[in-house]
């Protein structure tokens, strides 16, 4: 009975750990009524609700869904297309990549300003930690736009899909992916120095794990940050 007991309150000790770990709540919230969401986001600060559909109408809701509004001035009318990925940046902006073109949310004027357009189609793209460059890359480019300056560069390379992690400093990192095979490139914060730092399984998600100060793709470790490559 004693070791009935103490595995019970191992049990409950090794959950009530796991809860505190991995425990999240998570609500499910009413999405524009008839619409098929291609991206969509909720604001960090604010909790806004930013859905893009797959007419090319952007729907926000202030209210968790409750109500929604068509906020669509500025976005081409056309349908969107299936790559399209809405993000915030680190300081608060919200911005809509439609593949080939790159749009910032104005909410004073409830409108989407046009920054930038590619000749290809962008699989991902991630900003600085100031929030000033976009790093975006495409199946054949590499593109880095100046938000303050509005100056694009760009240089040549080859994937299939792309996946950015940045965080300034010099230490900022790129999955490309060719078939079932990739590798983890880096590259600093003007967009130069880019090179090939690990082998990364494609499938994979970047992610920056704070308190160790670690790189990691999932099961595999890339790179600790404050180590020079």
């Amino acid at each position: 009975m004693r070791t009935y007991y103490s595995l019970l309150v191992c049990a409950l000790i090794i959950a009530s750990s796991v809860q505190s770990i991995f425990g999240q709540i998570w609500e499910r919230l009413p999405g524009p009524v008839g619409a098929t969401i291609v991206t969509a986001i909720i604001t960090r600060d604010k909790g806004e609700l930013f859905c893009y559909t797959s007419t090319g109408k952007l729907f926000y809701s202030a209210d968790k869904g409750k109500t929604w509004e068509n906020y669509s001035n500025g976005l081409i009318d056309k349908n969107a297309p299936y790559g399209s990925k809405l993000k915030e940046s680190p300081i608060g902006e919200v911005f809509l990549c439609t593949e080939k073109e790159f749009y910032k949310w104005q909410p004073k004027t409830k409108l989407w300003l046009k920054i930038d357009s590619s000749l290809d189609e962008i699989r991902d793209y991630n900003f600085s930690p100031d929030g000033q460059t976009i790093y975006s890359g495409s199946l054949n480019n590499f593109y880095l736009f100046n938000m303050a300056s509005g100056a694009q560069s760009s240089q040549s390379w080859w994937t299939h899909d792309v996946e950015f992690l940045c965080l300034g400093n010099n230490q900022n990192f790129v999955r490309k992916t060719l078939g079932a095979s990739g590798a983890i490139w880096k590259f600093d914060d003007d967009g130069s120095n880019l090179r090939k730092i690990s082998n990364s399984s494609s499938s994979r998600n970047l992610f920056f794990h704070e308190a160790s100060n670690t790189s990691v793709s999932y099961t595999h470790l890339t790179l600790p940050t404050n180590r020079e490559v």
